[in-house]
């Protein structure tokens, strides 16, 4: 079976891609319209006339917690409101237009803030926003754009806005943590204009995708060029993956470019700067971008370093690599998503964090899906890690075995990366300039079978969504093939609808495999005082891919041409023709 996007089975990952040839890539842009069957959160009418209730908006942690009690009245908190675009019928035609090599609209992208005057909120519509807020006791502040209002006011103000309680509540793990106990109301007036109310509870939302092998665990690894074996180098991943002649005869190492990364913890820059020097790559310049005040918080900073090395590995010559850096709760996630739509800085941007379907609210799943649509309308390129369990993205939560992909990479306007593996088949060694292992990328999946994970932590994420349906774009050989395809109420759909299949390309995800990286950072444990690890995961398949795009880009604008935008109507179209098999690879097993 052929194609690059067939879907793992629940215990398996059979069916994973690497980009073999950029050359191809670039030489060919083909893409085709593609419109989608999103999923709405609907609003329905509360028991009161004068207010409508949100459903859904209770976090799902709530019903397996116990409540320790109220909330303290007085704390100082920050809440945004979400709103729905206008006229979104114009909008999906124009996505359609633009992603349609027939129509005159063809990568005419959207311009900075072009789509905030022509879908944005109304006047009237804002003044009704603002008029609630003001009422109820609580004080704007400033936020990335129109869409999103955020405010300040106590515990109790913003109960009574919201005709709700915050509890605090422990779960049975010992986890504790404030949020709502009964869904949000607004009042009737806003009905139809309120998408979402973000930032009553301070769940965690996200955790990092990346994946490091258990021989770092007391004994040094040893695979690649890196120090001391610790993985693969920048040169190897050139080789292998034949970003040579990109560089070459194309002349671009990504010239012209700005790369962007949405990261939930800060880490130290230092680090990066020694990775550079080591394999001789020059300096990046990286923007740091703050959302809601940024994050304090250290416990990722591996995460954001992998990234941010994976992208100056591959594509050692861009602009800037912008890091957005925002606190791990709800309102830090719809708010830096949203902010680097309303910057439209970053031509290809990455995210290697994410969390189970089932665990995210229908709201935050919709706001996210606004943002994502955005940048492609901006022809911006979005790619999101599909995470490390397989398809048992909820295990490592709450032990439920039932298959489930992760959020945000089932997105229908992301492009979702999922991993292989060349452990125990092949390792370049010291071998700076390897050619690609015909025969040797095998499928990623470590010790699963059809009901459990004895590893939970050892499979390049693949599955079906149980919220999205199958993307208009998401044809072609390989697609909605396998006994693991679903239709209908999996994914909240008519009978005869498929639903989104995930991933949408792969490279070499497994930490057996890995990638050499530097991080000393003393606030994450996965880091080392002798800062040289060897680090894996879908979270180092999706800033190497977010740098593929930066690749094309740059070559792109040295020729008068516009970025590649939204990948995946591209790379599906491209699934068809004679010329897959010159630039993927199928690991169809493993």
């Amino acid at each position: 079976m052929r194609g690059f996007n067939d879907v793992a089975a629940p215990y398996s990952n059979s069916f994973r891609y690497s980009v073999v040839r950029l050359t191809c890539i670039i030489s060919v842009l083909l893409l085709v319209a593609a419109s989608m069957l999103s999923i709405h959160s609907a609003i329905t009418r509360a028991a009161s006339p004068l207010y409508v209730t949100l459903p859904d908006s209770v976090p799902s942690q709530v019903a397996n917690a116990q409540s320790t009690g109220h909330y303290s009245s007085n704390v100082s908190m920050s809440i945004g409101i979400m709103l729905y675009p206008n006229n979104q019928a114009k909008i999906d035609a124009l996505y359609t237009q633009l992603y349609d090599a027939h129509s005159p609209l063809y990568h005419h992208w959207l311009r900075k803030k072009e789509f905030d005057s022509l879908f944005g909120p109304t006047s009237g519509q804002l003044a009704l926003i603002t008029q609630f807020l003001s009422q109820s006791g609580l004080h704007l502040i400033q936020g990335p754009g129109p869409l999103l209002i955020p405010a300040m006011g106590t515990t109790v103000q913003v109960e009574a806005a919201f005709h709700t309680t915050l509890n605090n509540y422990r779960l049975p793990n010992g986890t504790t943590f404030f949020a709502n106990s009964t869904n949000i109301q607004i009042p009737m007036n806003l009905r139809g204009i309120v998408e979402g109310v973000f930032g009553l509870n301070n769940i965690v939302k996200n955790r990092s995708l990346l994946n490091a092998p258990t021989s770092l665990k007391g004994v040094k690894p040893s695979y690649g060029g890196g120090p001391n074996g610790s993985g693969l180098t920048p040169s190897q991943i050139a080789g292998i993956y034949d970003a040579n002649p990109v560089y070459t005869t194309m002349n671009t190492k990504g010239q012209g470019v700005t790369l962007g990364l949405m990261e939930f913890s800060h880490f130290t820059p230092g680090d990066v700067f020694a990775y550079e020097s080591q394999y001789g790559l020059g300096t990046v310049a990286l923007q740091y971008v703050s959302v809601q005040g940024g994050t304090t918080d250290h416990s990722g900073a591996s995460e954001v370093e992998l990234d941010i090395e994976m992208m100056v590995a591959l594509a050692p010559l861009v602009d800037h690599i912008q890091v957005y850096k925002a606190p791990n709760n709800e309102l830090g996630d719809i708010w830096g998503y949203y902010q680097i739509a309303e910057d439209d800085q970053s031509n290809a941007v990455s995210t290697s964090w994410g969390d189970c379907e089932a665990t995210t609210l229908s709201s935050i799943v919709v706001s996210e899906a606004q943002s994502f649509k955005i940048m492609a309308l901006q022809g911006q390129s979005m790619f999101a890690a599909t995470g490390d369990n397989g398809a048992f993205a909820c295990l490592p939560f709450n032990g439920n075995t039932t298959v489930r992909v992760q959020d945000p990479s089932s997105q229908p306007y992301i492009t979702a990366v999922g991993g292989t593996s060349f452990a125990g088949t092949f390792n370049p060694g010291t071998n700076q300039n390897p050619n690609y292992p015909t025969g040797k990328e095998k499928a990623w999946n470590e010790n699963c079978t059809s009901t459990t994970c004895t590893n939970p932590n050892g499979g390049g994420g693949g599955g079906v969504s149980r919220l999205w349906a199958m993307p208009s774009y998401q044809t072609g050989p390989g697609v909605n093939e396998n006994k693991y395809s679903k239709t209908g109420t999996w994914c909240k759909q008519t009978t005869s609808i498929p639903c989104r299949e995930i991933p949408d390309v792969s490279l070499n995800s497994d930490g057996n495999s890995g990638y050499s990286i530097y991080c000393t950072d003393s606030g994450d444990k996965n880091c080392s005082p002798s800062g040289w690890l060897m680090i894996g995961g879908t979270s180092a398949a999706a800033p190497l891919w977010a740098a593929i795009a930066g690749l094309i880009d740059s070559y792109h604008f040295a020729h008068g041409r516009t970025s590649l935008g939204f990948a995946n109507p591209f790379l599906y179209e491209f699934n068809a023709t004679n010329a897959y098999s010159n630039v993927f690879h199928g690991i169809p097993k493993g």
